[in-house]
């Protein structure tokens, strides 16, 4: 069991409102970069109202948007 934590931890998936603040966005603004297909999301499965999105992507993002 403490195998499949671990493999799963690799792949951090953190909440919309983390990754906004992440991002420095609100999270209105981060909800339209959802929509738009700008960072890809899914369910808690723990809590189907929160979605997930994968925290390295939002980091891409971060970097893509400073360097323009």
């Amino acid at each position: 069991m403490i195998d499949d934590l671990s493999i799963n931890s690799s792949k951090k998936k953190i909440p919309l409102s983390e990754a906004a603040e992440l991002l420095g966005v609100s999270r209105y603004k981060m909800s339209r970069l959802v929509a738009r297909g700008k960072v890809a999301t899914s369910e808690d499965p723990l809590d189907e109202r929160v979605k997930l999105v994968d925290r390295d992507e939002v980091l891409a993002l971060k970097v893509r948007d400073q360097a323009a």
